[in-house]
């Protein structure tokens, strides 16, 4: 390791960092069902019950009972893992792809003809230098008319002002995947003068004319212009019986920076984690820990996979993301027993079970006199 190289692993606590486009879970009570929620049910009525709804009952024991259980899930890892379920490439069960893979917005049917103007960016945030790629189609039942239209769009940044103009083309040239398949598409360079310094939030004003008739719509995206980047480097190790993930990252400008990444084996998610740092310009090792009890409970012997990595900027909002990568690392075949089977019993939330279970015998104390009570 060179002099100007540094090996950073921050376990992930509450207000360790802002949300900035991956997961925030700081460990906020609100993710288990506490929160102001809970704050209400002690202060008003400690029990659980709803003295305005006459005529509903709650099982106030067995809701406790889930509470615990769920508090008890969530300790057996570190706040900066997850456990996960679901097969590889889900975006849905991926929170790494859940945040970084566009949705399509849809306009009203504005003259009832069934034609939805639709608009999507080809990913969510684009990284400096590269081109931005958008889309828009005329949509019928979620899918793309092949139709001869003109669509155009003029680029704002966050401040309003314009940045450029476009015309998309349906022509299968250039980004554009096919010729005639309803899926029109622009690319464009960010002009020099809109590069922002970390980040910037972009706004499309899209319009689309078909036989006379006017459509319109609107389209989003993050344009990045990271301090760090990935240089490729990756290595695993195993660290007090949980699997350590490193990525090498080149830091062009002192800052905050946050990774997150998705482990998986025999093609079934197993966890999420992350971690963050600050770090001067120069070389740097950025470390994620995966606990090894979330392998114990996936029951998923190595070697693992790296699905998704995200890398950001996150001095200020919004973030700067780094290009999403996938399936950039394969680990070394760690058998199960390698790795530790004991929970990490995290304080935070064992203690917050704990607190709900105090509070269960007191509403099961209360009860053996009156059964009659809430």
């Amino acid at each position: 390791m060179g002099e100007d190289e540094e090996v950073v692993d921050v376990r992930f606590r509450e207000g360790e960092i802002e949300r900035s486009g991956g997961r925030d879970r700081a460990g906020s009570d609100e993710r288990h069902g506490h929160g102001a929620d809970e704050e209400d049910r002690r202060e008003g009525d400690p029990h659980g019950t709803d003295p305005v709804a006459e005529g509903v009952t709650f099982d106030t024991e067995g809701l406790y009972r889930e509470e615990i259980e769920d508090y008890r899930r969530a300790a057996r890892l570190p706040q900066s893992n997850e456990q996960l379920e679901g097969e590889v490439g889900d975006r849905s069960r991926d929170p790494v792809l859940r945040d970084r893979l566009p949705s399509k917005v849809s306009a009203p049917d504005q003259h009832g003809d069934g034609r939805i103007l639709t608009t999507w960016p080809q990913v969510v945030g684009f990284e400096h230098p590269q081109p931005v790629v958008l889309h828009a189609a005329f949509m019928s039942q979620g899918n793309p008319i092949p139709m001869s239209a003109t669509i155009t769009g003029r680029v704002l940044n966050q401040d309003g002002d314009r940045v450029t103009d476009l015309t998309y083309l349906d022509d299968g040239g250039g980004a554009d995947a096919e010729r005639g398949d309803g899926v029109y598409t622009v690319a464009f360079e960010m002009p020099e003068d809109h590069v922002p310094g970390q980040a910037g939030a972009f706004r499309v004003l899209v319009e689309g004319v078909v036989e006379g008739r006017r459509y319109g719509n609107t389209a989003g995206f993050l344009y990045s212009n990271p301090w760090s980047l990935l240089t490729g480097s990756y290595r695993d190790q195993l660290r007090d019986g949980s699997v350590v993930f490193g990525a090498e990252v080149e830091v062009r400008q002192a800052g905050r920076f946050h990774m997150q990444a998705t482990i998986a084996g025999g093609g079934q998610l197993i966890g999420w984690g992350q971690t963050a740092g600050v770090l001067e310009a120069g070389t740097h090792w950025l470390e994620i820990t995966f606990h090894g009890v979330m392998f114990h409970d996936a029951g998923i012997a190595g070697p693992y996979q790296i699905t998704s990595l995200s890398l950001a900027t996150v001095e200020g909002m919004p973030a700067g993301f780094n290009e999403l990568q996938q399936n950039v690392h394969t680990t070394q075949p760690y058998s199960l027993d390698q790795l530790t089977s004991e929970p990490f019993d995290d304080p935070h939330f064992t203690m917050a079970a704990e607190r709900a279970e105090r509070e269960l015998e007191e509403v099961q104390e209360r009860r053996a006199i009156d059964p009659e009570g809430p």
